[in-house]
């Protein structure tokens, strides 16, 4: 079976996550003017420890999607701070990687983003704008330290999602990839298998939320985000797959949607541990087909010189000084982009 997107063909596994039509995202009707609309719910991020979602939460702190395309958007922080939100000051300042959680922390950040004006040419030929729409809404950020999120019932990660209509799942694939787990030389990074975590996770979610009186699927829109793809072997799977495009001479990238679901795809069925083969059948399982998005990201992006373009010779954006890992210049892979998305997927449904 293959697919067809653009000028690239793809060969596709009949085992591949299904990928249920989806229009582009894009800003709903206005609301009245005022306080910008705001979900009562808010979008959460989970994934096992070490997956990245600390350096995940520093692109979407310090970072935007394309301003052309989406308009201007901003991360916000509660106003007493925490020890995350400091750590991720600071690494950012040092051009750093973010230290890993050690403590327990849940906070709520706020995102707030305006759309460009849009221009519209009436029946008669006149020219009106239309004033970008401002929109609000929130993003939990539940970030208890290793291991203590396979037992999710404790740590009260359940009850955030509970309240939550979108999830950002993050997979790690360099725990997945054998080569890329040959080379794990941290012997304080524990390698919590990736099937074992989301096992535990929407099993307890679903045990919650049916005491709940809830039933069928989950009720969540989600976004399967397939994280790291700066990494070599990462990207160079990718290629291996023929599903990775250029953007516009500048970054690598793996197009949401079907290319992205297939990467996972053979992410998992390929990975060291068996088990992980299961896991598209589990988000096909617990989660609506139309709900249900993929993604591939980095939050740290590529290296491009500012004078050139993209060079396969010469990509790594972490260099090593002393001890440090720095970022050589951090230029995030569709994270804005991905958590928009989610956003609009969720608020047009209604």
């Amino acid at each position: 079976m293959s697919a067809t997107f653009g000028e690239t063909r793809y060969e596709t596994d009949r085992r591949a996550p299904v990928i249920a039509p989806r229009q582009p995202p894009g800003p709903a009707p206005a609301p009245p003017p005022g306080r910008p609309e705001r979900p009562t719910t808010p979008i959460v991020l989970v994934g096992p420890a070490g997956g990245g979602k600390t350096t995940l939460l520093s692109a979407i702190l310090h970072g935007g999607p394309d301003t052309d395309v989406y308009g201007e958007w901003r991360a916000i922080p509660p106003s007493h701070g925490s020890a995350l939100v400091d750590e991720l000051y600071e690494s950012a300042e040092d051009r750093r990687f973010p230290e890993a959680t050690v403590e327990a922390g849940s906070e709520t950040w706020t995102v707030r983003g305006e759309y460009r004006d849009r221009t519209r040419r009436g029946l008669l030929g006149r020219t009106t704008v239309e004033r970008g729409e401002r929109v609000e809404f929130d993003l939990a950020v539940v970030d208890p330290p290793g291991g203590d999120l396979l037992s999710p019932g404790s740590t009260g990660i359940l009850d955030v999602l509970c309240r939550s209509r979108g999830i950002i799942l993050l997979v790690d694939p360099t725990k997945m990839l054998r080569e890329a787990v040959a080379q794990q030389t941290d012997p304080a990074a524990e390698l919590v298998p990736t099937f074992k975590y989301f096992n535990r996770l929407l099993r307890g979610l679903d045990s919650r939320l049916a005491e709940q009186g809830a039933a069928g699927r989950l009720p969540h829109h989600l976004s399967v985000c397939v994280s790291k793809f700066d990494d070599p072997m990462v990207y160079a799977a990718a290629k291996s797959l023929d599903l990775v495009d250029r953007n516009a001479g500048r970054q690598p990238t793996v197009p949401s949607g079907d290319p992205a679901a297939i990467f996972f795809g053979d992410l998992c069925r390929r990975s060291v541990e068996p088990n992980d083969a299961r896991i598209p059948e589990m988000v096909t399982r617990y989660f609506r087909p139309e709900r249900t998005r993929y993604h591939v990201v980095s939050a740290i992006g590529f290296y491009v010189d500012p004078e050139h373009d993209f060079d396969e010779e010469d990509f790594l954006n972490v260099v090593v000084e002393g001890r440090a890992k720095r970022i050589r210049n951090q230029n995030p892979v569709n994270v804005w982009e991905t958590l928009i998305e989610l956003y609009e997927s969720i608020r047009t449904e209604h």
